[in-house]
């Protein structure tokens, strides 16, 4: 508020006293005026400022509470975002939670379904094993009952014809015979032998057949009026085997036109000439067995038949037979004849040939001679291979001395590692992608012999109208024909 002024007018010195009084009434008039002035401004403005004041206070409270309820707002709009937000998460990690349960149940319940499945199918299979394992059971022990029953069978069959065999022989009243001859006697034998035969098993078959030898009842050449003949008689799978008390020996057996497949004989004798002329002897064996005398077998099928560490002592004769496969391992023949026999795929392992040994028109493709020797004895004939197909055999390791091959066929021929002492490959016998690798030479002949593509050294050989390994071709000892060109006084070979 501004200050007021009071202004001093100069009166004269010369005034009335009642000027004085009346200027002095005007001037506390004007003053008291002025004071009411002041006190109804100061009034005024007190009241202003309280209306001022409480429209400032009123503006700020609205402010404050506008600001409070935006706030209050905001704060409730956050804690609604926030408890939407609390409630979307919630719901999301129940549903969560739910899909999981649901799952999880799921899971449960599938298990459960295919644990009910496994324990039906385990429960199925155990009622199955235990169904198959009651009839191989029951199977069991009906075949348990028939192969008793069968071999009560055979032991009877068989019990009856040694009763009735030993009756005929030996139990009949002194000075009676229910025969006429012995021939008719035989004939009895022989038909109840091979009624029997095919009645009963390998193991008692294997019985009667050293019965029949005990009594001196086998076919013998020697004796064919006192013993049986066995043509037709099945003695398949039949093992005969000599006892520590001794060999079995068998004079001039002759097992003629019978069945002796699988059958196997060990360390037994066979004395004078044995004969297995028309049999089949397919996949038989015979180990550590001794023949005497000359073994004959012509027209009979030894197709994978062994003979081991056994040893012919005479002549064995084979004709028109049938030993594809057999095997003939670390034995000794001092007199071998192979005539139109098919010995393809078969073998002679380690075994000595001595004497004369023939092979002749014979298929013996793929046979392996490995480690045999073919002894020299030069009062005696060649051993000879006479048209014999011998393509991709095995000689290797072989030791061969005064050998003749003649019209053969050699291709393919594996003599690596072979000792040739007297050797002779002539007339037309063809020796083509054959192998002499590291194989030791003397005084071994190729006289009209194929060599081509062969693998061998030709020194220390004599050639004679040979086509040589590299196709060109040897006319006699002086002159070769080499890449068309003939050539003389040429060094022999």
């Amino acid at each position: 508020m501004p200050r007021i002024r009071y202004f001093r007018k100069k009166i004269p010195f010369k005034l009335s006293k009642e000027f004085l009084q009346e200027s002095t009434k005007t001037i506390a008039k004007k003053k008291q005026r002025w004071l009411t002035f002041v006190k109804l401004s100061l009034s005024a403005s007190v009241t202003l400022m309280i209306a001022v004041f409480t429209i400032v206070s009123y503006i700020h409270q609205t402010e404050i509470a506008e600001r409070n309820r935006i706030q209050d707002e905001r704060l409730a709009n956050a804690t609604h975002d926030k408890d939407l937000e609390i409630a979307n998460l919630t719901r999301i990690q129940d549903q969560i939670i739910a899909n999981i349960t649901r799952y999880h149940d799921l899971e449960i319940a599938n298990l459960t379904q295919i644990k009910d499945w496994e324990i039906a199918l385990a429960n199925l299979v155990i009622a199955n094993e235990t169904k198959i394992q009651d009839r191989q059971i029951a199977e069991e022990n009906r075949n348990e009952d028939r192969a008793q029953q069968q071999d009560l069978h055979y032991e009877t069959v068989y019990a009856t014809y040694i009763e009735d065999i030993s009756t005929v022989l030996y139990k009949q009243p002194y000075n009676y015979s229910m025969f006429k001859d012995d021939e008719k006697k035989m004939l009895y034998i022989r038909r109840k032998t091979l009624l029997t035969l095919r009645s009963i098993d390998s193991e008692r078959r294997s019985q009667l057949f050293v019965f029949l030898h005990e009594n001196n009842l086998l076919p013998d050449q020697s004796s064919p009026n006192t013993t049986i003949s066995l043509v037709g008689a099945d003695l398949g799978h039949i093992v005969i085997k000599s006892p520590v008390t001794g060999q079995y020996q068998f004079n001039s057996l002759s097992l003629l036109s019978l069945n002796l497949m699988n059958a196997t004989f060990i360390d037994c004798r066979f004395t004078g000439k044995t004969n297995f002329t028309g049999s089949i002897v397919s996949n038989a064996t015979f180990t550590g067995c001794t023949f005497e005398n000359i073994v004959t077998m012509y027209e009979t099928k030894l197709i994978n038949a062994s003979f081991i560490d056994c040893v012919f002592k005479k002549e064995t004769q084979m004709k028109d037979s049938d030993l594809n496969y057999a095997r003939f391992i670390h034995s000794s023949f001092d007199k071998l004849s192979l005539i139109s026999v098919n010995i393809t795929n078969g073998s002679f392992i380690d075994c000595t040939f001595t004497d004369k040994s023939e092979f002749y028109l014979s298929e013996m493709q793929n046979i392996s001679f490995v480690g045999s020797i073919f002894k020299k004895d030069s009062k005696l004939p060649d051993h000879h291979f006479d048209q014999v197909s011998l393509n991709y055999c095995d000689f290797r390791n072989v030791s061969m001395e005064n050998t003749k091959f003649e019209n053969s066929s050699l291709i393919y021929a594996n003599f690596s590692d072979a000792n040739l002492e007297n050797v002779y490959f002539i007339k037309n016998t063809f020796l083509t992608n054959s192998d002499f690798y590291q194989s030791k030479y003397s005084w071994v002949h190729f006289t009209e012999t194929v060599l081509a593509g062969s693998r061998i050294d030709l020194t220390n050989v004599l050639l004679s109208n040979v086509i040589l390994p590299n196709g060109t071709w040897s006319i006699n000892y002086n002159n070769i024909l080499k890449n068309g060109d003939a050539e003389t006084n040429v060094s022999k070979h």
